[in-house]
């Protein structure tokens, strides 16, 4: 099982053909996959392939998405629900997005700075199809003038009519303090670099899994889940909280994630692990999504604002205060290192 999940780490076939032949035959690095019906969208530098799942053979000709300067980096390819159309980001233009259907005709492009726009800092995406909104975590890049315009965490509209604006939690076209996302504090956001590595959602809450220094005054990587509610009628910094994602020890930090329902319909997230020094060496470690993780979320809240025990931290997005048994009953920021 785990092997067929973890897909963007592991060596992956497809009715024996391995992804390195195909390529080969694509004459670039393969950054992106996806899968749908009988069509396998293939993001490479540069170009967007579309090839049959059955036999591998290239359905329609090439996207190219490259400019005379500078090659094209995929940081999001994702089918929008209830639609056969893709939504492509990458690295160009300040790293912007657009909307292709099927066939690669454009449908919409928008020309604001958006997700990462380097080839090697993370932006991870996560469509909610109810809100037909997407969640983006964006890591800091220092590529351009336009970085400090863009959230960390951030709550962007799909429709056509304000795609990707930055939602309000009043739904209204106003974007205020109160808005769906999350900046770092102006002298932390260039100093501390979160890697965002994987996202989903449960009934309740949208998580982020990342690697990211302990303290802003440390220099040591370890893997986190960051927790904030779906409910888009409060802003991400009301509920957002984050715990340590420990496989083993905290050598290990995170390569790639999945989120499973298994048999009796409990969320799982495997996460597939690598040293933290880049020594040699895999783990694969998981977590019930309700029974440990959400409850480790909630002892650590309780401990805060019930007890009053311990640091609120989180102090790159706001200075840090001890936890005061008074706030028990607001949705304010809580860190557990």
């Amino acid at each position: 099982m785990f092997i067929i999940l973890l897909l963007s780490y592991l060596f992956l076939t497809i009715n024996g053909i391995s992804i390195d032949i195909i390529e080969k035959d694509l004459n670039n690095p393969i950054e992106k996959v996806l899968l749908i019906n009988n069509n396998l969208f293939i993001g490479t530098i540069n170009s967007l392939h579309r090839l049959s799942s059955i036999n591998l053979n290239p359905s329609k000709s090439s996207l190219k998405l490259s400019s005379q300067s500078s090659d094209y980096h995929w940081k999001i390819l994702l089918l929008i629900p209830k639609t056969n159309n893709l939504l492509l980001c990458g690295t160009l233009h300040h790293g912007s997005c657009q909307i292709f259907d099927e066939d690669f005709n454009l449908i919409i492009n928008s020309s604001l700075p958006i997700v990462a726009n380097d080839p090697i800092n993370s932006t991870i995406g996560l469509i909610i199809p109810e809100k037909n909104l997407i969640y983006f975590g964006v890591t800091y890049t220092n590529e351009g003038i336009y970085r400090w315009q863009i959230p960390n965490i951030s709550g962007r509209s799909l429709n056509l009519t304000n795609f990707m604006k930055i939602l309000s939690v009043n739904d209204d076209d106003t974007i205020s303090r109160d808005d769906l996302s999350l900046r770092f504090m102006p002298r932390q956001q260039t100093t501390f670099i979160v890697q965002y590595i994987y996202s989903f959602y449960s009934e309740n809450y949208i998580y982020f899994v990342t690697n990211q220094p302990n303290d802003i005054d440390q220099t040591n990587f370890i893997t986190k889940i960051v927790r904030f509610c779906r409910n888009t009628s409060n802003s991400i910094m009301r509920s957002y909280t984050e715990i340590p994602l420990i496989c083993l020890n905290s050598d290990w930090i995170v390569k790639s994630a999945q989120m499973i329902v298994d048999n009796n319909n409990q969320m799982i997230l495997i996460g597939l692990f690598i040293k933290r020094d880049g020594s040699t060496g895999t783990n694969i470690c998981s977590w019930k999504i309700r029974n440990e993780i959400d409850k480790a979320f909630q002892d650590n809240y309780k401990t805060c604002y019930s007890m009053g025990i311990g640091q609120r931290g989180l102090n790159f997005i706001k200075p840090n205060e001890p936890c005061r048994k008074d706030e028990v009953k607001k949705e304010i920021p809580r860190n557990v290192r």
